[in-house]
C-alpha cells in the first residue's frame, strides 16, 4: 500500500506522519470550542494517553455532515455512526477473520479494525472487502495506511467520512487542492 501510494505521490507519501503532531493539539482546542457534545467527548479522553485518537475523533465530529446524498436518496449518519466507518474496536483475542467475515455490507469500505482496550488498542488492521491487512503498531500508522489504501485500491471514501478524508488529502497530504 505504501509503495503504491509513493509511486502516485512521491513527495506526499510521508506527509501525514510528519505533519500530524502539529495539527493534533490544535484540532482538540478547536473541538473544545465547537460544541458541548464535542467538548464532552474530548473530556472523556482526558484521563487517557490517547491524544491521537481524541484528535482524530474530534476532527471527524467537527467535519461530520449528518445527511449525504446516495443515488438520489438521503443517507443519514450520526457522528457516532460515522466513527464506525473509520475505526471498529474488538477485544484482544477476537478472531479477526470471523469479525471481518460477518461485517455488515455497509462497512466494506476500507476501515481500521483495532484490537485491545477501546482507548488504547495494541493491534491495527485495515479491512478492505472483508480482508484484514496489518496496518502498523499505532493509530497514526494505521490511519496513514488507511488513507493510502483508498488510492492504492482505487476505492471511494465512505460518504460519512468524506469531509474528514478530503481534509487530510488537502491539508496534511497535499494530494488535492485545498478549497479556500
Amino acid at each position: 500500500i505504501n509503495e503504491e501510494f509513493r509511486l502516485m505521490f512521491a513527495e506526499s507519501s510521508d506527509n501525514f506522519i510528519t505533519k500530524w503532531a502539529g495539527y493534533r493539539d490544535r484540532v482538540i482546542e478547536v473541538g473544545k470550542k465547537t460544541s458541548p457534545a464535542i467538548a464532552n467527548m474530548i473530556d472523556a479522553f482526558e484521563e487517557t494517553d490517547s491524544k491521537d485518537m481524541c484528535a482524530l475523533y474530534t476532527l471527524i465530529y467537527i467535519l461530520h455532515r449528518s445527511v449525504t446524498m446516495l443515488k438520489q436518496k438521503q443517507q443519514s449518519t450520526s457522528r457516532a455512526g460515522a466513527l464506525l466507518y473509520f475505526l471498529q474496536n474488538k477485544p484482544l483475542g477476537t478472531s479477526i477473520d470471523a469479525t471481518t467475515a460477518g461485517k455488515d455490507e455497509k462497512y466494506v469500505q476500507p476501515y481500521i479494525l483495532s484490537l485491545g482496550p477501546a482507548l488504547n488498542p495494541s493491534q491495527f488492521f485495515i479491512v478492505v472487502d472483508r480482508i484484514p491487512i496489518p496496518a502498523g503498531t499505532n493509530l497514526i500508522q494505521a490511519v496513514d495506511r488507511l488513507f493510502k489504501a483508498h488510492y492504492a485500491f482505487n476505492v471511494h471514501y465512505a460518504l460519512a467520512l468524506l469531509q474528514f478524508w478530503e481534509f487530510l488529502a488537502a491539508f496534511l497530504y497535499g494530494v488535492i487542492p485545498a478549497i479556500q
